[in-house]
């Protein structure tokens, strides 16, 4: 799987910003992947690996929200992820990689939230 997203026109590092993220409070690890989007092209979508992993939507959006206010402070507008799916593993190769051509599938089973438009 590459390791950029190509947002509107815009190359966008997963590793940068998977790099920001692992920093905020209460993430473990991080991985971010291209999601498909008909208007932009590729929209940023983020996997947190966090010690609990709430089951209630607003829990969900408020640690993922907790997360981006983090962020926001070293990353570029055009660089916070639009999809924040929250994990309490990831599935790992024997060297300790992150399978990301895996996380999509994940997606869907995994509590995520849609920031949507940001403001």
């Amino acid at each position: 799987m590459k390791d950029v997203v190509r947002r509107a026109g815009e190359n966008v590092s997963c590793q940068e910003v998977e790099a920001v993220l692992r920093d905020q409070p209460g993430v473990l690890d991080a991985a971010v992947i291209p999601r498909p989007d008909p208007i932009r092209g590729e929209e940023l979508w983020a996997f947190l690996q966090v010690e609990e992993v709430p089951t209630q939507p607003h829990l969900v959006r408020e640690r993922a929200e907790a997360v981006l206010r983090g962020a926001r402070e070293a990353l570029a507008r055009h660089k916070l992820p639009r999809y924040v799916s929250l994990v309490d593993r990831f599935e790992r190769t024997p060297t300790e990689r992150i399978v990301k051509r895996r996380l999509a599938e994940w997606g869907e089973q995994v509590p995520t939230y849609d920031f949507g438009e940001r403001r």
